[in-house]
């Protein structure tokens, strides 16, 4: 009988600890902030642009840090997508090359990043991701999904550009 309580009393502690190790895992998400959204453009001819934002807001009672946001490498390799703009509050802030490193955003302010799509080939799904790293209060990523379909060739793109 010792024996069969010693076998029971090694799997609830091996089952005790196994609980213990995956609520670790679990919580440390918490101090996080991630999420993904959608943002789609309407269907645009190669050459023209549709310029879109999407909007957030800081309800966190302290600033916000973006640590940097760009469309992610590779997602976007003919360029379809572009990150124009940050607006915080009422100040518009343009990229440098696409790119945002560093910016605060105040307790209670709403902002929004500026998109273009401009499709570079003809009749096709276009899609990108849009990063945006977060470093304060909470770390974490969250991802923009950037989809557009390309219609015909513009009338106004020039006859020798290959796509835009």
């Amino acid at each position: 009988m010792a024996k069969n309580l010693s076998a029971l009393t090694c799997r609830v502690i091996g089952l005790a600890a196994l609980a213990l190790l995956f609520a670790s895992c679990l919580g440390q998400g918490e101090d996080q902030l991630h999420g993904m959204f959608d943002l789609g453009f309407p269907s645009t001819a190669v050459c023209n642009a549709q310029i879109k934002t999407i909007s957030f807001r800081n309800v966190s009672d302290s600033e916000i840090v973006i640590e940097g946001a760009a469309i992610a490498s590779g997602t976007d390799p003919l360029g379809n997508f572009s990150l124009i703009s940050i607006i915080v509050g009422l100040e518009e802030i343009p990229s440098i090359n696409g790119v945002f490193q560093d910016v605060h955003i105040p307790s209670g302010a709403s902002y929004s990043f500026k998109i273009s799509y401009v499709p570079k080939t003809e009749n096709e799904d276009h899609q990108a991701i849009l990063d945006i790293a977060y470093k304060e209060p909470k770390e974490g990523v969250v991802q923009v999904v950037l989809q557009g379909r390309s219609a015909f060739r513009s009338n106004s793109c020039p006859s020798d550009d290959p796509g835009g």
